[in-house]
């Protein structure tokens, strides 16, 4: 019974990492993600690229913080 327990902890744990590879593919040293919009303290982004701390910052089309800077240089067609 123990062995097949650890048997199917391991079928587990491969499973969930072929999951988060195929969710954040990798393209030479990159990572990306195509599914929607990525967030950092929230879990309901509201733009392709959202940080919520002490204060909100959304961008759709750049954004500038000290020396960190996002930038809105991508090309591509589309509609909502």
């Amino acid at each position: 019974m123990k062995k097949l327990a650890i048997l199917f902890a391991l079928i587990a744990l491969s499973i969930y990492g072929l999951k988060a590879q195929i969710a954040w593919p990798q393209n030479g040293s990159n990572i990306y993600y195509n599914g929607g919009n990525v967030g950092i303290g929230t879990t309901a982004p509201a733009c392709k690229f959202n940080i919520i701390d002490a204060s909100n910052y959304q961008t759709s089309t750049g954004l500038s913080l000290g020396s960190l800077t996002v930038a809105n240089n991508y090309a591509g067609t589309g509609s909502n």
